[in-house]
């Protein structure tokens, strides 16, 4: 169980992220290419540099994975022996990058205790919405000192449902082909953590990611969804991650969301 005087100093630390972000939000012309379709942007790393910068100063007992790679800094970054905190710094980093305002931006953390992922914070940072999940106690929004519990929807018809790729991926287009015959629109936020809290709190009925392997700090917010009262799996209908030899979360074979009604569905759709 992830102590509360933890949970108050990584949320403290996920407001402050989120200031810096606000404050040069508009202001980035530049983009570091990481790899194809991969990139990132000087408040990236300088958004983890202060997130690490305060583990350390917190003595936080975590080893930690964080998304950029940087020559100063080495992960897994082992402050501590077991628990593992996974950081994605700035979330969403292409609607940070074009300026957008539509749905957000912000910082993740989750944290696996004993093999199993226990707890989840989402903060977007340009609707100051702060969403927490941790499991067996359901998943909240807290904004302007309210603390709203999260649902998925009961929809089973007219239904939205998200769809996301990586850009390598050359045969997504007939999963999407498969998903227009039960849905007439197929949303995206332009981040993977907001797709996934769209769903948690009823505004995407549903959700497909299709990759072959993901980063677990892009993927954990799927907790949310599952503290709200909905269902998460791979596209094979097996748990969406495992934990390996080591400890650490590995992310394959896509992933599929949604309300109880909407997740069957979707995997009688892709069952073949």
């Amino acid at each position: 169980m992830v102590e509360q005087k933890i949970k108050d100093v990584l949320i403290h630390i996920l407001r402050e992220i989120g200031a810096y972000q606000l404050e040069n939000f508009g202001k980035v012309t530049d983009l570091i290419q990481k790899g194809r379709h991969d990139y990132a942007t000087d408040v990236d790393i300088k958004c983890q540099e202060i997130g690490i910068r305060r583990f350390k100063e917190y003595n936080l007992p975590y080893v930690i994975m964080a998304e950029e790679k940087t020559e100063d800094v080495k992960f897994p970054l082992r402050l501590g022996n077991d628990d593992i905190l996974y950081f994605d710094p700035l979330e969403g980093t292409h609607n940070f990058y074009r300026g957008r305002k539509e749905s957000g931006f912000g910082s993740t953390i989750g944290i696996v205790e004993e093999n199993q992922l226990r707890w989840v914070i989402f903060y977007n940072s340009l609707t100051k919405e702060l969403y927490e999940s941790e499991k067996g106690k359901g998943s909240y929004l807290y904004l302007n000192d309210n603390k709203i519990p999260l649902h998925v929807s009961e929809r089973t018809t007219t239904l939205d449902i998200g769809f996301n790729h990586w850009p390598d991926i050359k045969y997504a287009g007939k999963y999407l082909d498969k998903l227009r015959g039960v849905t007439d629109y197929t949303p995206t936020s332009v981040s993977d953590a907001i797709d996934l809290i769209w769903v948690a709190r009823g505004s995407l009925d549903g959700l497909v990611f299709i990759y072959k392997q993901a980063d677990p700090w892009d993927m954990v917010p799927a907790l949310v969804i599952e503290e709200a009262g909905g269902k998460v799996t791979n596209i094979k209908g097996d748990h969406w991650y495992i934990i390996d030899r080591h400890g650490f979360m590995i992310v394959r074979s896509s992933m599929i969301a949604g309300n109880p009604y909407v997740h069957q569905m979707l995997l009688n759709l892709y069952k073949q």
